[in-house]
């Protein structure tokens, strides 16, 4: 009998400051590079597809291309459909090939290099189809956005553990 593998795993990435930075730099770096030399972003054509309460994105990234992605507010699933990447994030560097599913923690935001032209996937939870408040629901422009967000949360949730604790 053939048994499918799962993985269970906690939500929220663990915070890496020296990684942020690296990352951040990295980012502005290029964004800078490209703009002293006229460069234009590299074309990745995305498509949209929407379910009842689901938001699937998907990405063509072209081969030997650098892109830094966004900071992500919801743990969320990723499918690298085709292609072989070294990815860099909080967790550490991987290298992956499709097919691979996986899930995302909240906070995630990943340096990837394309050795082969490259199709990734991300699924959200909305109900929305509008793109732009798709976007402000489920992207941190900034890891301090991303950190106050978290916490928040965290001082929302304090009341209900102490009523947990009183029972």
């Amino acid at each position: 009998m053939n048994e499918l593998a799962t993985t269970q795993q906690t939500t929220v990435i663990q915070k890496n400051e020296s990684v942020r930075h690296v990352i951040v730099q990295l980012e502005s770096n290029i964004k800078k590079y490209n703009q002293e030399h006229q460069l234009a972003e590299p074309d990745c054509p995305l498509s949209h597809v929407f379910a009842p309460g689901a938001y699937a994105r998907t990405i063509f990234i072209p081969k030997d291309t650098v892109l830094v992605g966004k900071i992500h507010k919801h743990a969320h699933l990723n499918m690298l459909m085709q292609g072989c990447v070294s990815v860099a994030a909080e967790e550490g560097p991987i290298l992956m090939e499709a097919p691979r599913v996986m899930s995302s923690k909240a906070g995630t935001k990943r340096v990837v290099f394309t050795h082969t032209n490259t199709i990734w996937t991300t699924v959200h939870l909305t109900e929305s189809t509008d793109l732009e408040a798709i976007e402000e629901q489920i992207i941190a422009k900034t890891y301090e956005e991303f950190d106050a967000l978290q916490d928040g949360e965290v001082l929302q949730l304090l009341p209900l553990v102490r009523q947990e604790e009183e029972l």
